[in-house]
């Protein structure tokens, strides 16, 4: 890989900056605070984006969008990376093309050029293959050991294995003890065990009332209809009303019409006795509604008797004392024949029991049956005989309803009062009954004439409430709110112990992978001890070699990592040398690991790394860089020559 050309649109203090650096060695000599090290992290920026814990620092000192472009060649391809963030509010923009056929490159968003192109994350890139002013020094607080077990182990020398271990044997204890019954996970499945517990219990409790739920739920159904008859009870009422009004109406004007001193065509007598024809009709026709109404319940409680079924339980002993017999004959014992036949006389008790008690009830509800058919034959002819009487009257005198004969009475009463005036406004104010004519004619307004009487409705609409009264007692009566509350309390604990199984079932899959992690991380300690650092000391050495001019024949790590240098006089620890013998060590070590870390050799950025060292060795590393640059392209920006 090759970087071709490096455009800073605005970066930091950079603006409309470019370089276009060879194959090679490319030294770039610039004097301090030109942006050396801006420029390295614009590199950075094209290949990985914005990072705000990194670059906060770089966001252009002039107050444009962070924007520019970077040309790389890699596998025989060119392919420039552009990018522009806004200063302000909105997404960043960018694009990936291959200059030699236009094909663009597309990327999900999460995703950037650097792990596509080198399959590296950013902070590896930044840490093994960017060198800055300064970054060879270690900390006198952490050993040279400690950073390069972190580096191989993990690819951070600031990321510490023995913290990552410990970390995540916290984490374990916190989740499951590896010795005692405790921990997290311990504890919510303690708790679950306790909560299934009691929502067994509450869900018993509840089914014991599940019967008086249903019974509950059916009255309040039943209570929703009848409020929906007496609704529409109501609106024929107002109707009935209204035509009553309109026929009362009606009877004042042919009061008024009414010729004075002109006998009725009909007589007293046939009027009384139409009065009582009319009178028994309707007695015995409510009568008839009652009797059918009785014989109609019970006929329903007879259908349901004939569904009853007589039980499974003597079936299950019949069943039992087949099986026991066969094993008494298969077994030859003779205690399974006892068994038998306790288990076929329980049967055949049971069953006696239960169709006595059956053909009791049939026997009662067949004579309540039977006695409600004849008193509603009864009714049925008395009705029948009242209504033919009725009728033939009614052809009789041509007189057809009781309003009819209710006019013909006050015409009695005003040819029997001499036809007086004053006679005539008694009869009206008893047409009228207590109400004004307006009243009358307000009432009577989109009246139309219907068969039934307000006074007929009126009572079937009493009917209908008192039903609606005693259905409310009876809903009371099963006091729902605490029916409601358990299943409300079952419901709240089966939901509790639905989110305790779904935290149970995460914690346990964050346990595997904490598990598991440690097992990767055990793998990679092992990976270290046995592979890597046998490989990484080897080339390392090599390279410290050219360093101090042979003087240190190689490096060794034992399993602690403890970084030891080999002499003539023999091996010590790096601790024991000095600050320019330590830089030169970890600087042959990033040589070494930058090799190891990538399959193809990738560009290295590096800002006046060798401040620290003498004239001698900075001649050296210049000439180690000289030599890498063989098979690799180097950016050594240094403000010395």
């Amino acid at each position: 890989m090759r970087i071709l050309n490096i455009s800073v649109g605005a970066f930091g203090k950079l603006k409309d900056f470019s370089l276009q650096p060879q194959a090679g060695l490319n030294r770039y000599l610039q004097p301090n605070e030109f942006g050396k090290t801006t420029l390295i992290y614009f590199i950075y920026y094209m290949l990985y984006g914005y990072d705000t814990k990194l670059l906060k620092t770089y966001l252009p000192w002039s107050g444009e969008d962070l924007a520019g472009s970077l040309d790389l060649e890699l596998q025989g391809k060119t392919w420039r990376i552009t990018r522009r963030r806004p200063a302000g509010r909105g997404m960043e923009k960018r694009q990936i093309l291959c200059l030699e056929n236009g094909e663009e490159l597309i990327l999900a968003n999460k995703e950037q050029p650097g792990n596509r192109f080198l399959g590296l994350d950013g902070e590896t890139f930044l840490r093994s293959f960017c060198i800055t002013q300064g970054d060879l020094l270690f900390s006198r607080t952490d050993g040279l050991d400690v950073a390069l077990k972190n580096m191989a182990a993990t690819g951070d020398e600031n990321v510490s294995y023995p913290l990552a271990e410990e970390y995540l044997n916290k984490l374990h204890t916190q989740y499951k003890h590896r010795t005692r019954n405790a921990g997290h996970l311990v504890e919510q499945k303690e708790a679950l065990a306790l909560g299934k517990e009691r929502e067994q219990q509450l869900r018993a409790a509840a089914e014991r009332r599940l019967s008086e739920r249903e019974q509950w739920q059916a009255l309040e159904e039943k209570l929703a209809q009848k409020e929906q008859e007496i609704e529409a009870l109501r609106q024929r009422l107002s109707a009935a009303e209204g035509s009553d009004a309109l026929k009362l109406l009606q009877r004042l004007d042919a009061l008024k019409n009414l010729p004075r001193a002109e006998k009725p065509r009909l007589e007293k007598a046939a009027l009384s006795a139409l009065e009582q024809a009319f009178e028994n009709a309707e007695r015995t026709q409510g009568d008839l509604q009652a009797a059918q109404s009785a014989l109609d319940r019970a006929q329903a409680e007879w259908d349901r008797m004939k569904e009853v079924k007589g039980g499974a339980l003597p079936l299950i002993l019949l069943v039992a004392g087949a099986v026991a017999g066969i094993l008494a004959a298969a077994l030859a014992v003779w205690s399974l024949y006892l068994v038998l036949g306790g288990l076929w006389i329980a049967a055949a008790v049971l069953m006696l029991t239960k169709n006595t008690a059956r053909r009791a009830e049939r026997a009662g509800l067949e004579r309540n049956l039977q006695a409600d058919r004849q008193a509603q034959q009864q009714a049925k002819e008395l009705a029948d005989a009242a209504a033919e009487t009725l009728e033939k009257l009614r052809q009789q005198y041509r007189i057809f309803t009781k309003e009819e004969v209710r006019d013909l009475q006050i015409a009695w009463g005003v040819y029997e009062s001499g036809a007086g005036e004053e006679s005539v406004a008694l009869q009206e104010q008893a047409i009228l009954a207590g109400k004004t004519r307006a009243e009358l004619e307000m009432l009577a307004v989109n009246a139309v004439e219907i068969e039934e009487t307000a006074a007929q409705v009126q009572e079937l609409l009493r009917r209908e409430e008192l039903q609606r009264e005693d259905l409310r007692r009876q809903k009371d009566a099963l006091d729902p709110r605490e029916l409601r509350q358990a299943w409300e309390r079952l419901e709240e604990c089966a939901a509790q112990n639905a989110l305790l199984e779904q935290e149970i079932s995460e914690g346990e899959e964050r346990l595997l992978a904490i598990q598991q992690s440690l097992s990767w991380l055990k793998e990679a300690n092992e990976e270290m001890n046995t592979r890597f650092a046998p490989k990484l000391c080897e080339a390392a050495g090599k390279y410290l070699a050219l360093l101090t001019d042979g003087k240190y024949r190689g490096l060794m790590m034992d399993d602690g990592f403890s970084i030891r240098l080999e002499t003539a006089e023999g091996s010590f620890p790096a601790e024991q040398f000095s600050a320019g013998t330590r830089d030169a060590v970890y600087f042959a070590f990033r040589l070494a690991a930058s090799e190891m870390l990538s399959a193809e050799a990738l560009p290295m950025v590096l800002d006046d790394p060798f401040t620290n060292l003498d004239e001698t060795r900075r001649a050296a590393a210049e000439s180690l860089l000289q030599k890498a640059a063989s098979n690799r392209q180097i950016l050594y920006f240094s403000c010395r020559i």
